[in-house]
């Protein structure tokens, strides 16, 4: 076959994987066409062409003289990629993972968090996603419904910057609580999480090893009180200084409603920060929703190739791999980064390297204001179709 050029896009894209430990020929013994380096390869290019199906990845790589090469293969079958897929090393994987977020924190070192004295972030949060029928066997929540979840810890070592730095996939029937210390490790970070998460044997053991973290706790959460501390904001209807009554370490908790009417209860450990900041820490929470939300429409982890246990935890773990590459840019957002690099993919990188660098060479003032010209009329197309311009208000109201 004729040399593929080093600077395809899919090529470099692939590039910052530290793949060399899957290419191993010990660890490839007994496979002819494939090695395990280039079944991750192959699953993660499937995610970045939409092939939604093993007969699709089939012959899509069929059909692509430049990924065959890159993957030095042929052609191999549908069945065979489901069953690689389900005895792949998931150590391997989740080691892979380290080391991608050990590279992400080099290239951070020296950033702050969201301030210097809030320090950095991380984020605790789980994410269900459903299986069909045939996994009711293992993975069964109730007698119609299945699924595994992702636990996932969101680092925020900056303002506008969030990277999932560890991933422990489970079946749904798991609670959050019995996947948190997973996450959990002893780091200059404060750990943010939902209810789920505050339970007072946990947070003990939290405080006994000065993790620090702001959790949201149930409205039946029993504290004993030591202090009545003041606030300065008409949300906040209680600050005080209690412990959790398991652990004599002085806590905070914040009681406040948002502007929904919905009434929360804070308990933090950080007592260096005020009622205001331990508010707005939390507020950080709802970015991993968001990436929850983002990696589900963008990576389609919630189209699995597999329904073998390993296989799905293989699947997660390499869905994730594939935001890894917007290293190299990171004041380029994930979402932006993955639809040029579609766009791009078979063509040269210095293509797309214009497309990244365009970013930085224009900066937005935001919407402008309408203010002095009159509003323009809406053409509601009343040619081609019947519209009732006032059938909405009585929704709106």
């Amino acid at each position: 076959m004729i040399s593929v050029d080093q600077m395809t896009v899919f090529r470099q894209y692939l590039a910052l994987l530290p793949t060399a430990s899957l290419a191993c020929l010990a660890k490839n013994s007994g496979y002819d066409k494939l090695h395990n380096d280039g079944l991750v390869k192959t699953f993660i290019l499937a995610n970045l062409l939409k092939w939604n199906s093993l007969r699709m990845i089939e012959g899509g790589i069929r059909s692509q003289s430049e990924i065959q090469q890159e993957l030095d293969v042929e052609s191999f079958s549908a069945g065979q990629l489901s069953r690689r897929l389900a005895v792949l090393d998931t150590g391997e994987l989740s080691h892979i993972l380290f080391q991608l977020t050990d590279h992400y924190h080099r290239i951070m070192e020296g950033e702050k968090g969201l301030n210097p004295k809030v320090g950095k972030l991380a984020i605790i949060d789980s994410s269900a996603i459903p299986l069909s029928k045939h996994a009711l066997d293992w993975t069964a929540l109730t007698p119609h419904y299945c699924g595994v979840k992702i636990h996932l810890r969101l680092a925020i070592v900056k303002a506008n910057s969030a990277f999932p730095e560890a991933m422990i996939p489970s079946t749904a029937n798991v609670p959050d609580i019995e996947a948190v210390n997973h996450l959990i490790v002893d780091d200059d970070a404060t750990y943010i999480a939902d209810r789920g998460y505050g339970e007072k044997p946990k947070m003990a053991g939290w405080l006994e090893r000065k993790v620090k973290f702001v959790v949201r706790v149930k409205s039946n959460f029993r504290v004993d009180s030591i202090q009545e501390l003041p606030t300065d904001s008409e949300q906040v209807s209680r600050h005080a200084l209690v412990t959790i009554r398991s652990r004599p370490d002085p806590v905070k908790l914040v009681e406040f409603n948002d502007r929904k009417g919905r009434h929360f209860r804070l308990i933090s450990n950080r007592l260096d920060l005020s009622d205001l900041e331990i508010m707005e820490i939390y507020k950080n929470r709802w970015l991993i929703e968001l990436f929850f939300k983002w990696l589900k429409q963008h990576v389609k982890v919630d189209h699995l190739y597999s329904q073998s246990p390993v296989g799905i935890w293989n699947q997660l773990y390499i869905a994730l791999m594939e935001i890894y590459r917007l290293l190299t840019y990171p004041n380029v957002t994930t979402a932006y980064f993955l639809r040029n690099i579609q766009l791009y993919l078979l063509q040269k990188w210095a293509d797309a390297r214009k497309e990244f660098e365009r970013i930085s060479e224009f900066t937005t003032q935001g919407r402008k204001s309408n203010l002095g010209y009159p509003k323009k009329a809406r053409d509601y197309g009343a040619d081609h179709a019947i519209v009732n311009p006032l059938s909405r208000t009585p929704v709106i109201k």
